[in-house]
């Protein structure tokens, strides 16, 4: 058990051990770093208390879907920080059944870092198309002006042609 909890503790991602009811037994250092929350803190919430889209029910719901194997184990959802904030995470969870109780043990990965580089990638990759699409209409114009201007002046030379003796 100490070297598990020495492990954990150096892990870049957040640990929760949680019972039956989600009811948080263990979290890691970087889960405390994560959220703001104290480890007393922590160790008084419930997994609902802390993701808004996993309220008890819910929650419930996947617990038994967990137990019957046919729960997707690892997911994107959000957590909710002290300071009121949601922060983007990746869940990893395994369920751990000891005699007739079960826990819930959970790997979460803060992706922030990975939501802004995605988000900065669309912004990019849309500037770049909005900029090839004006390219594409300056040219188109330029091409069209001077296809105009060249039958024009087709046009002119071939009226003064016409009007001109042998």
């Amino acid at each position: 058990l100490a070297v598990f909890r020495q492990m954990a503790e150096m892990s870049n991602d957040a640990f929760y051990l949680c019972d039956g009811g989600g009811r948080f037994l263990y979290v890691n250092e970087r889960a405390l770093k994560n959220t703001g929350y104290t480890r007393a803190e922590m160790l008084r919430m419930s997994m609902p208390d802390l993701n808004p889209e996993y309220p008890a029910a819910r929650f419930r719901k996947f617990t038994e879907a967990m137990e019957n194997g046919t729960a997707i184990t690892q997911f994107e959802t959000v957590n909710r920080c002290k300071d009121g904030s949601l922060a983007p995470i990746e869940l990893s969870v395994a369920r751990i059944d000891v005699g007739k109780d079960f826990y819930l043990f959970g790997v979460v990965r803060d992706i922030s870092e990975r939501r802004q580089i995605e988000t900065a990638q669309r912004s990019f990759t849309r500037r770049i198309l909005h900029t090839l699409e004006a390219e594409r209409q300056r040219v188109a114009r330029e091409l069209h002006d001077d296809v105009g201007q060249a039958i024009a002046t087709v046009g002119v030379l071939l009226h003064t042609l016409a009007n001109t003796p042998d």
